[in-house]
């Protein structure tokens, strides 16, 4: 649960600019030996926790993890990895066990870890203006990585004496655009179009709008997607192609599901009109509305990237 609320909160906000803060005031996921699991359990975990990582990195989220067990006298930041390791002895209680644990995505992002504290109000506060000011800076690696399953570390020195750079400590770099494209499963586009249907965010990872139309088989939606935010592959005869999901889901005036529409659609366009500023990508949605329906919720996601936008319109 901890890793797919911060998935859908990263997914909901990349089409934001600037640099967001997550504050998590909890424990998130418990702390994981993979020593003692089984190997499918374990890279089960760890490419979600490399999605997770990847996702953040793209819409550029900040994690701040403050724990909400208080101990007297007691004051621990967590800036490395061994000072996570050592947190819970400073604070009256044990090393955690495991090498996978919920305070490593906060170093990843460039957040801190707070333990045992007496003054969460500050700790919040301190989290927040820490984020209110940043710089951003790019670089081109000396070695390149193309394997997404590589956990490639940063470390920025500043010059100037007294002077510390808080920034990402990792990431994991992006499959080269050759690659072969993954299939998502079930449950994971299951994730995607319905965590996001039934949150109550709106998802910014494309630029999603919707009004009434006629389609081919009739009456329905015609969904404009902004051709920018999706991946648009080449074909033989020179344009370029792209593909979707979309959901739609019809709720009554007490929020309930009174009906959902989901189909694989696919758009084609020439290679300007796919990476010019402004155009759209036009999905016709045929549907049956149902009677009582006061509002449709839209889900757009990228069968590629993956990137994920949505829109309410009253009906």
């Amino acid at each position: 649960m901890s890793l797919g609320a911060l998935e859908q909160i990263a997914a909901a906000t990349r089409g934001v600019a600037g640099c967001k803060n997550i504050l998590w005031v909890g424990d998130g996921f418990p702390s994981m030996k993979a020593l003692s699991q089984a190997s499918s359990t374990v890279d089960r975990v760890q490419e979600s926790i490399r999605r997770v990582s990847r996702r953040m990195l793209e819409a550029r989220v900040t994690l701040y993890v403050i724990g909400p067990t208080l101990k007297p006298n007691v004051l621990t930041h967590i800036e490395s990895d061994d000072d996570a390791a050592m947190a819970d002895v400073a604070s009256g209680g044990r090393v955690p066990e495991g090498d996978v644990q919920f305070s490593g995505l906060a170093l990843e992002t460039g957040g801190r870890a707070y333990s045992g504290r007496n003054d969460m109000a500050l700790e919040i506060e301190e989290s927040i203006a820490s984020g209110l000011n940043y710089y951003t800076i790019s670089y081109v690696p000396t070695t390149k990585s193309d394997n997404p399953q590589k956990l490639c570390k940063i470390r920025v020195a500043v010059t100037r004496p007294n002077l510390t750079a808080t920034t990402r400590n990792s990431y994991y770099p992006s499959p080269p655009e050759d690659a072969p494209v993954v299939t998502p499963t079930k449950q994971e586009l299951s994730f995607d179009l319905y965590g996001t249907a039934f949150s109550s965010m709106h998802y910014f990872g494309l630029d999603v709008s919707a009004k009434r139309g006629k389609t081919e088989k009739g009456d329905g939606y015609v969904v404009k997607v902004g051709a920018s935010g999706l991946d648009w592959r080449p074909v033989p005869d020179g344009h370029r192609h792209a593909e979707v999901s979309v959901l739609a889901v019809c709720f009554s005036p007490r929020n309930r599901v009174l009906s959902h529409t989901i189909l694989e659609m696919k758009a084609d366009a020439d290679s300007e009109a796919a990476t010019q500023k402004g155009s759209y990508a036009n999905f016709a949605l045929p549907m049956n509305v149902p009677t009582g329906t006061i509002r449709i919720k839209f889900v757009v996601r990228d069968a590629i990237n993956g990137h994920v936008g949505s829109v309410d319109v009253s009906h």
